[in-house]
């Protein structure tokens, strides 16, 4: 009697556990089974009743741990039951996919609702920052006042001048500077950073160490910042774009071997009621920096004020490579700031801003903070696993920056407040600008569609043109006039790459109707082809 209770109760609890399972996705027609030591996977298989569905082994993840198929995969639920009381297997289940988890640990993120208004949450689940593709290490420039480089959740990401020995006086790698190892000090010619609110605030919005318990995060956890520090004067501004311009310049006449691979400075400081043409030297480095594959972003005056007619410096400089940004507060409404239909280009979160302050964390406000979320923006959109994005800045470094412009202003969400205030009519969002990046990248994404067979009719190679609204693993199957599998393929499709694929079917198909299908765990669609 209690055998038999004991075994109510095991096939209730399996029952039960396989119900919970059913509410969670999974990779479909999949079992993953762990067997007790030394088993035969083989005859565990082979033990098993098919009389309606056959059982392969797809993949050995360890000596006891085997992934199943089954086919057809209707049948799962039937077959995870038939493994489950065989005495030989441990645990049986479907393949769950895992959900990942992208909020960032640090305690203070509550506080950063501009994160949230951007789309960060949704970003970060495809990138956090750091390295492009090819494992180029992104790095931004501060252009400011001072910033906090031992600050607990920036001095991970401070750039290091591995060329440069700190603190022995000495212009190790001859570049004019000595102990230039984490940034320049414009005005000392050293890296003696004064630990400024305002550069601090700004560097912690562009990049404060995410996800390590921490503080905030920055747009981007990972990106390595350049602290260009007690910029003042013009000539100061002149010199730091200069000094960032020469490092892009080294990275990429080297091909990385020195040199750093700088995407975009911030410069959240301006000249009110001036306009470009007066400070022709400043203006004219935004496309020297440019031309080296740099894209600069500019704060706007705080001042209420139409820069198109009573300028604002550098916001009023023509060069196609600078971004220039005004203010918008958590209700998604411009705050008194710098506009204009030809001059200023978009928005950003500024207004009470939650960030790094020194030995502290706190709010900026205004245009400052706006800009930095555009530079870090930029960073973090290089760091998305696309080839062609990450070979191009080397190769064509010019216009890669022009291109990555346009991905975030095509990107930008549209607020009526903005829509004869700004070029684009928008506020910067990271989720469109990433949706822009995949389509730069020849990545389609939509509902799940074959969009074009050629040729059609097919005789026995046929390439295959789809869509699909994420990566995940695909399968491809046609199937003749009655309803019989001629052909079945499970394909991975690569992170932003061109959705194409060729099927070779290794004979030629009898002439008639065929029907192609695609399909995951989620959706299925089928079109029809002919043979000849």
């Amino acid at each position: 009697m209690r055998a038999f209770l004991l075994l109510f109760f095991s096939i209730s609890l399996f029952t039960a556990n396989l119900a919970a399972q059913n509410n969670i996705e999974f990779k479909k027609g999949e079992i993953l089974i762990q067997l007790k030591s030394d088993q035969d996977i083989d005859k565990v298989v082979s033990s098993i009743s098919k009389n309606a569905y056959d059982l392969f082994l797809k993949k050995k993840i360890h000596h006891t741990i085997y992934v199943l198929e089954v086919v057809p995969s209707e049948f799962v639920d039937i077959a995870i039951e038939a493994l489950a009381q065989n005495s030989n297997t441990q645990f049986v289940q479907k393949n769950h996919k895992v959900e990942l988890r992208t909020i960032p640990d640090d305690p203070l993120f509550d506080n950063q609702w501009h994160m949230e208004t951007i789309g960060a949450l949704e970003a970060w689940e495809t990138t956090t920052g750091g390295l492009t593709v090819n494992g180029d290490t992104i790095v931004v420039a501060l252009l400011d006042d001072g910033c906090q480089i031992d600050h607990p959740d920036l001095t991970d990401n401070i750039y290091r001048n591995h060329l440069e020995i700190p603190d022995n006086g000495i212009d190790d790698d001859n570049n004019g500077y000595a102990d230039d190892y984490r940034g320049l000090n414009l005005q000392s010619g050293n890296d003696s950073h004064l630990s400024t609110g305002h550069g601090t605030a700004v560097t912690g919005i562009m990049g404060a160490k995410g996800d390590n318990g921490e503080g905030v995060t920055g747009v981007n956890w990972n990106v390595k910042i350049l602290p260009l520090t007690n910029v003042e004067f013009e000539d100061e501004v002149v010199e730091a774009y200069y000094y960032a311009l020469n490092l892009r310049r080294q990275y990429n006449q080297s091909n990385g071997a020195s040199g750093a691979f700088i995407v975009s400075t911030n410069a959240s400081f301006g000249i009110n009621s001036q306009f470009c043409s007066n400070f022709q030297i400043w203006g004219a480095a935004y496309d020297s920096l440019g031309m080296e594959g740099i894209i600069n972003i500019g704060s706007t005056s705080n001042s209420n004020i139409n820069v198109d007619e009573n300028g604002d410096m550098p916001t009023s400089c023509p060069s196609d490579f600078l971004i220039t940004v005004n203010n918008t507060d958590e209700d998604d409404q411009r705050v008194s700031s710098g506009y204009g239909i030809n001059s200023i280009d978009m928005a950003a979160p500024g207004k009470n801003s939650y960030t790094t302050r020194p030995d502290n964390y706190g709010t900026l406000g205004g245009t400052s903070a706006a800009a930095p979320h555009v530079t870090g923006a930029v960073a973090l959109l290089y760091s998305m696993p696309c080839n062609q994005l990450a070979t191009q800045a080397l190769t064509n470094p010019a216009e890669t920056a022009l291109a990555m412009k346009r991905i975030i202003l095509n990107g930008v969400h549209p607020i009526p407040d903005l829509e004869d205030k700004t070029v684009t009519g928008g506020r910067l969002d990271l989720v469109n600008s990433i949706e822009e990046v995949k389509a730069f990248c020849n990545g389609a994404t939509g509902a799940l569609n074959i969009d074009n067979i050629t040729p059609n009719p097919v005789s026995s190679t046929m390439t295959i043109e789809f869509t699909t609204p994420d990566e995940d693993d695909y399968t491809f199957s046609i199937y003749n006039s009655i309803g019989q599998l001629m052909y079945k393929e499970v394909v991975s499709i690569v992170p932003f790459g061109e959705k194409k694929h060729t099927i070779n079917l290794k004979q030629h198909l009898m002439g008639g109707i065929y029907f192609l299908t695609i399909e995951n765990v989620n959706d299925i669609h089928t079109t029809k082809f002919f043979a000849y």
